[in-house]
């Protein structure tokens, strides 16, 4: 076995260079998964209250940028994201602006909101046809 291993000291050094490979993959692994990352995305708008006999007209997305761990970001469904306005006190045909905020989004407190747009959404109430 000496025998062996004096020829051919490179195979001991092989593995080791191996583990240490797979020693750092595995270190980078968790710590990426704990930064902080940013995602841009855009998330529909929904009404609610509504009066029967009238109907709206809006844009029907807005851009929001948050903030999470990498791993939380990963594992977002986006699809469960909106933004969510509550018209019920709108009883007339016009136009309106909502101001929109924060706690329009629904956002889980594990996620930081950094911008949004447009801050005010234009809607237009009008009566059903």
């Amino acid at each position: 076995m000496k025998l062996i291993l004096k020829q051919h000291p490179h195979l001991i050094n092989h593995s080791l260079k191996v583990v240490s490979l797979i020693f750092g993959y595995l270190f980078w692994a968790i710590l990426a998964q704990n930064q902080n990352a940013q995602i841009n995305i855009n998330i529909p708008i929904y009404f609610y209250g509504l009066k029967n006999n009238l109907e709206i007209e809006s844009q029907e997305n807005l851009k929001v940028k948050i903030e999470g761990r990498r791993s939380d970001l990963c594992k977002l469904d986006l699809k469960q994201l909106a933004a969510h306005f509550d018209i019920s006190h709108i009883d007339n045909v016009g136009e309106y602006k909502i101001d929109v905020q924060k706690a329009d989004l629904f956002l889980h407190k594990k996620f930081k909101l950094i911008e949004y747009s447009p801050q005010i959404i234009t809607i237009q109430i009008k009566e059903k046809k």
